[in-house]
This record gives C-alpha cells, sequence and structure tokens, in this order.
C-alpha cells in the first residue's frame, strides 16, 4: 500500500464519529439505491450465478469423463431444463384438466359469492346492490391490469433466458472468474482468498439443494395429507402449495388459502374440512419450520432468525420475491467474508447462530469482572487497614 493511500486512510480515520457516519450511510444509501435502479440487470446475473455454481459439479463430473468443456456445459443446462419441463408439464396436464370443471366452478362460485352477500348484508348491514356494484368496480378495474399482466409474464420469460445464457457464460468463463479474485490480493492473503471461494461454493449448493429437498418432502407430505382429506386434486395442489413455501410467509398465506378454496369450488360445503386442512397444512409447517429447515436448510448458512427474517423483509422490498429468495445466500456469503477478515469477525458473530459459544463468554467476562472487583476490594481493605 503506498504512501499517500495511507494518508489518506490515516485522515478519514482522523475525521470526528458524526463525519464517518454520514460519509457510511450516504455510501450505503447509495449502494442500495444502485442496486434498487439496476434489479433487472443484477437478477437474472444472480440466479445465473446461483445455478452455474450447483451446475458445477455435473460439469466437474462430465470433465472427468473426458467430454469436451462446451458439451459439458451444454447437457448440464439439458438436465436443468428437462427438470423445469417435466415439472411444468405435469403441472399443465393437471391444470388443464379444471377445464371440465368450469361450469362447476363458475356456478359453485356464483353460490358462494350469493351467500357471502346475504351474510355481509345480515351481519354487517351493507346493501346487496352496493357491494355487486363495488365488485363490478373491482373486476373492471382489474382489465387495466391484463397488459401490465403480459408484460410481466414475457419480462418473466426473457429473465429465464437470461438466466441460462448467463449459467453458459459463468461455467464457461470460471476460470478467468476464479484467477481475478486469487490476482487482485496479496499472495498472503491467497488462504483466505481460497477459503472464502470454497466455503461461499459450499453455502450456495448446500442451501440451494436444501431447499430442493425440502420442497420434495413438503410437496409429498401435502399430498399425502390432501389425498387422505379427499382432495380434488390433491397431488397438484401438494405440489403448488410446496413450491409456494419457497417463498417466506407470503407463499404459507397462500398455501393455506389454496386447498380451501378448491375444497369450496369444487362442492364442499360443511366447516369441518377447511379446518381439518388448515390444522393438516399448519402440522406441515411446524414440520417443516422446526426439523426440515433446521436440519436441511438452515445448516447450511448458520443465520440466526432474526437476520434472517429481517433481511427477507429488506429483500423483498429491494427486489420483491427474488430478493426474498436471493438475501439469504446474499447474507450467508457475507458471513463467511467477514469470518475471514480478522477486524470483520464480529459482525459474523451477530450474522451466526451460536449461542453457546456468545454465553460462554459472557460468563467468563462476567467471572472476571467479578475478580477483579473482589481483588479491588481486597485491595482497598489492606490499604484501610
Amino acid at each position: 500500500m503506498s504512501k499517500s493511500t495511507n494518508l489518506n486512510l490515516i485522515k478519514i480515520v482522523s475525521q470526528p464519529f458524526y463525519m464517518r457516519a454520514t460519509f457510511v450511510l450516504i455510501g450505503v444509501c447509495l449502494f442500495f439505491y444502485v442496486l434498487n435502479l439496476l434489479s433487472g440487470v443484477l437478477i437474472p446475473i444472480s440466479f445465473g450465478l446461483m445455478f452455474a455454481i450447483l451446475l458445477n459439479p455435473i460439469v466437474n463430473r462430465l470433465r472427468r469423463w473426458k467430454v469436451p468443456k462446451i458439451v459439458a456445459i451444454m447437457l448440464s443446462l439439458l438436465l436443468a431444463l428437462g427438470v423445469v419441463i417435466g415439472l411444468l408439464s405435469f403441472m399443465y396436464t393437471q391444470v388443464s384438466s379444471f377445464a371440465e370443471y368450469g361450469d362447476q366452478f363458475k356456478e359453485r362460485g356464483t353460490e358462494i359469492k350469493d351467500n357471502l352477500q346475504l351474510w355481509v348484508t345480515h351481519s354487517l348491514g351493507f346493501d346487496q346492490q352496493a357491494q355487486s356494484d363495488a365488485l363490478n368496480n373491482l373486476v373492471d378495474k382489474s382489465k387495466d391490469y391484463i397488459g401490465t399482466f403480459l408484460d410481466s409474464i414475457l419480462t418473466l420469460l426473457t429473465n429465464i433466458l437470461l438466466v441460462f445464457i448467463y449459467i453458459f457464460m459463468f461455467l464457461l468463463y470460471k476460470p478467468l472468474f476464479v484467477n481475478f479474485f486469487y490476482e487482485v490480493f496479496d499472495d498472503k492473503e491467497q488462504e483466505k482468498v481460497h477459503s472464502i471461494l470454497e466455503s461461499s461454493k459450499s453455502a450456495i449448493q448446500g442451501y440451494v439443494v436444501g431447499l430442493m429437498l425440502e420442497m420434495v418432502i413438503i410437496g409429498i407430505l401435502n399430498s399425502i395429507a390432501y389425498l387422505i382429506i379427499g382432495l380434488e386434486y390433491a397431488i397438484l395442489l401438494g405440489i403448488i402449495c410446496a413450491i409456494l413455501n419457497l417463498i417466506p410467509y407470503i407463499g404459507g398465506i397462500i398455501g393455506v388459502a389454496l386447498p380451501i378454496v378448491m375444497y369450496m369450488l369444487t362442492g364442499g360445503d360443511d366447516l369441518t374440512t377447511p379446518v381439518i386442512i388448515a390444522a393438516a397444512y399448519t402440522g406441515i409447517q411446524l414440520f417443516d419450520n422446526y426439523f426440515v429447515v433446521p436440519k436441511v436448510v438452515s445448516s447450511q448458512v448458520s443465520i440466526n432468525a432474526f437476520v434472517a427474517i429481517v433481511i427477507v423483509f429488506f429483500g423483498g422490498a429491494l427486489w420483491g420475491i427474488s430478493g426474498m429468495f436471493l438475501s439469504i445466500l446474499f447474507v450467508a456469503i457475507l458471513k463467511i467474508i467477514f469470518e475471514n477478515v480478522e477486524h470483520l469477525r464480529p459482525w459474523s458473530k451477530i450474522l451466526g447462530d451460536d449461542l453457546k459459544a456468545a454465553e460462554k463468554r459472557n460468563l467468563d467476562e462476567a467471572s472476571q469482572t467479578n475478580l477483579a472487583v473482589e481483588t479491588t476490594d481486597s485491595e482497598i481493605e489492606k490499604t484501610e487497614d
């Protein structure tokens, strides 16, 4: 590091705290403003990097079998594409079968709407005609959003294509990116750089694989529960609710409402079955939150629940649903970096979930403080004597 750089650092450190805090706050605000501004570019790149890291072991395995690099990457992408197409095809065949129940759904939906309007009229005193006018206005306004919805679908398809392109590029130019991180730091930092890269790769792979395994487990449990209850399209609902479960908080609300709505649309009249559906879904969610997530998912990133909740909401405010999904991975990588940089290690501890180590340290410090106080008291007594 040059003398001018050292002098600049000394000048910055010597500034009053309020000035340094102001500069840091302005820098953080500008950083997140740029992240929000470039979300359309950064989100596909982030997903591309994540899935490239996930597919990297498959590419390496094919390379060990003497498969050319580009062919190995293409085969990996085809495998991933096949899994996605298979899942979407199954869901499409299930959803398309709804067409034969179209008239039944329409009649049942109209009946539920009329009953609900009568209940609102008798219980809350709202005129039934006023309710109908409000619903009609809502339907008219919703038509304005059809174009926006179609634009969103087009954007989603474009982003999916970009993600596959980015996956290919990341896997193809992986040596260049890895060498960049090694060469940008001094030789004495190579071990730390290697540790950060390997730990980040393991965390991302373990976290994504854990999420997929969680989705499979929850999908199976949901499907079994809905089959026992006797719901129509139990397997489809189980899979959809398992996919929605990947969306923090919002997915859980939709996941419990969807099978109840389906039950009502397919002719269900009693109130016992919706309660049983909600109870079964709640039981599965408790099993997921207290067993599957800690053992399968969270063990890969080791982030405490408070930070996870805050960062998920923050990611949602910044990048929407994509931000909710990616935020945990970003914080996990930050935690790994903090662990390998000495003056940033306190930040890794506040992000982590090692309560036993923190409690042990607090007890040790309390014991040392009590010992120091006792020593001081004894010295004072000797002086008085």
